[in-house]
């Protein structure tokens, strides 16, 4: 179950893909329809059922039915289809689990979170439906879950430290590592020409340094270095802004492309960056999809000092190298662009998501297991 269009979300694509290899399982996908225009995924052999969206220009109450109706959908729908093991994305789907969960309580549950949301997050106006099916997970869902994971080790500590109630053991990192067709045997450019950066992702004035970046950018010889923009995610006034760059050596691209063909574009690169501001902790301690995705197409990666999520793969002497940045200081990026063409050794990035996922799909293909790892016979716990 995933309430968010999984358009949006290349892991999620990537866990059903591995899913989708296996015949040893019947899958179904219960998600909504992208409002942003992009090509419904190709889930391969799995079955995916969609729910309508709420577009940005509903009301409050048609937002609010639509959210409320897609977990009575999906409960239904799971009624029928009766899984013996249901992974959910998020306290976004939680209501139709616990209904669920509710009827056939023997269900094998698996819990996964893309972000790390503070506490207080769920009192906000706009997020206190999400905050009571938070209020069901602490109570009932997560005490049942045999699992529950996040993107890092991080993430994993300041759950537990807000929810120190849930037990470690069922506690999981899984890294957002791209996909295994990713990997290439191809070695970094060599030779003349001029430095090629990259930059995919969202993109606005007050969460990302797009603004200090092109600036300091545009103060490059146009011979020395050319810069490509891939945002299709924007606030308007970001987008309109960009749009209105003028730099010869610079491509802005404000519609995206379908993620399949990302690695094709990046392995034409040299450096890939990531500009977000860290404005919560949930950034903070964030090592983005878009990390792994450069690092696997051989692309040195500069980020912002302030995320710290990231700060365990940088400073390696080898390429491809990860490398701290501060945006908002000119002479800073001036020195990171002077090192790359110091010469090391070449030592490919070549962990993908069936490395990280084995842990989550192991579990969830194997018998249940008590906390001790023992495997639970189900005759003795249903008289126990």
């Amino acid at each position: 179950m995933h309430w968010l269009p999984l358009e949006q979300f290349p892991p999620v694509e990537n866990l059903l893909t591995e899913l989708d290899r296996g015949d040893d399982v019947t899958v179904r996908c219960f998600t909504t329809r992208n409002d942003r225009g992009l090509p419904d995924l190709d889930t391969g052999g799995i079955k995916t059922l969609r729910w309508t969206f709420p577009s940005k220009g509903m009301n409050r109450w048609s937002r609010l039915l639509l959210l409320v109706g897609f977990q009575l959908w999906v409960s239904l729908r799971l009624v029928v289809f009766r899984p013996s093991t249901v992974l959910y994305y998020e306290p976004h789907s939680a209501g139709a689990v616990f209904l669920y969960v509710m009827l056939f309580g023997r269900v094998r549950l698996f819990v996964h979170n893309h972000e790390y949301r503070e506490q207080s997050h769920f009192k906000d106006p706009g997020n206190r439906v999400f905050g009571l099916f938070h209020r069901l997970e602490k109570r009932f869902l997560y005490r049942r879950a045999e699992m529950i994971s996040h993107t890092n080790q991080d993430r994993v500590r300041m759950f537990l430290e807000d929810l120190p109630s849930i037990d470690p053991e069922k506690m999981q990192a899984i890294p957002n590592f791209p996909a295994h067709d990713w990997l290439s045997d191809l070695e970094p450019r060599q030779g003349d020409g001029p430095i090629r950066m990259i930059y995919v992702g969202a993109a606005s004035f007050q969460d990302t340094f797009i603004r200090e970046f092109v600036e300091w950018f545009g103060s490059q010889p146009p011979d020395s270095v050319t810069l490509t923009l891939m945002v299709n995610n924007t606030h308007p006034e970001t987008r309109e802004w960009l749009l209105g760059l003028r730099e010869q050596n610079i491509s802005v691209d404000v519609n995206g492309i379908p993620y399949s063909e990302l690695p094709r574009v990046l392995r034409e690169h040299d450096i890939g960056v990531i500009l977000y501001r860290g404005t919560t902790r949930n950034y903070i301690y964030n090592a983005p999809n878009k990390l792994f995705e450069y690092l696997i197409c051989g692309l040195d990666v500069w980020f912002p000092q302030v995320m710290v999520g990231i700060r365990s793969y940088a400073d390696k002497p080898e390429r491809p190298r990860v490398r701290a940045v501060d945006f908002a200081a000119p002479k800073d990026l001036d020195l990171a662009l002077s090192h790359f063409t110091e010469q090391a050794e070449w030592r490919p990035w070549t962990a993908t998501c069936k490395d990280s996922l084995r842990p989550l799909l192991d579990a969830m293909r194997g018998p249940r297991l008590n906390r001790s790892g023992q495997c639970v016979d189900e005759k003795s716990e249903s008289e126990s």
